[in-house]
């Protein structure tokens, strides 16, 4: 019985990463996606896990580093910063050290992948998971009246969760907040993104949080170890094979 738990709860981590990974990237996708057009917005892009310098105004981390899980270009003038807290439950004491990493993007930050890596208005977003939407209104509401949770910004949280009907989708909703763009704010009441057309078109499978164990197991077989062996070895018949690799070469 212990051990069905246990694995009954790995998987249920993993099934939440991946969940975090898809809802990242469908949130870039709507941030810089034409659908006119069928196409990237020009001069639009989003990025996962990409650093930024932050300045020495920044009320947590002056002149340092930070990484954000998501940023989005969506015009030359406009970009966001989006962090997921897929489990964003407890006290604001508990979440305190998410509230202050929310608040190291209320920055003029630079590194922004645009010409001069400076972008003129940003926005600060959090995601978490559908489950926890009552509990992250909670501590979001009870954070600012204590005034532990300040940001000069627009900051805006939504929710994710995989949805299944004839094809599966990823619901993002806005329920606390706002964007700048009122118009995008909109569209998230909620937005269902179909993942079969978009999740093909950014192949990433991680982000900034490093993913379970297991899961980092079978992505290293799947997608390195694998790709070590020269195709006629596999094809030579051969029941085992050898890899010699460095850690390095496989990060």
């Amino acid at each position: 019985m212990p051990v069905e738990l246990s694995s009954k709860s790995v998987d249920e981590d993993i099934n939440t990463y991946n969940d975090t990974v898809d809802a990242l990237i469908c949130f870039g996708h709507i941030l810089t996606w034409n659908d006119s057009a069928k196409a990237y917005r020009k001069g639009s892009i989003y990025a996962l896990g990409r650093r930024l310098d932050t300045s020495s105004a920044n009320a947590i981390v002056k002149n340092g580093t930070v990484t954000p899980d998501l940023i989005a270009v969506v015009s030359p003038q406009y970009g966001i910063v989006g962090e997921a807290k897929p489990s964003f439950h407890g006290t604001v004491e508990e979440r305190k050290d998410d509230l202050k990493q929310l608040m190291k993007y209320d920055d003029d930050l630079v590194g922004w992948p645009i010409v001069g890596e400076k972008i003129e208005r940003s926005d600060v977003a959090l995601l978490v998971h559908y489950s926890r939407k009552g509990d992250a209104r909670e501590i979001l509401d009870a954070a600012t009246q204590e005034k532990q949770f300040r940001i000069t910004r627009n900051f805006a949280a939504i929710t994710f969760c995989r949805m299944t009907q004839v094809q599966e989708f990823m619901s993002l909703e806005h329920f606390w907040g706002q964007f700048s763009d009122g118009g995008l704010q909109k569209r998230l009441r909620p937005l269902f993104v179909p993942l079969e057309p978009v999740r093909p078109l950014n192949p990433t499978l991680m982000y900034d949080d490093p993913p379970p164990l297991p899961l980092l197991i079978q992505l290293t077989w799947d997608h390195v170890l694998n790709r070590l062996i020269p195709e006629e070895a596999f094809q030579s018949g051969r029941r085992g094979f050898e890899i010699r690799c460095s850690s390095q070469q496989v990060r």
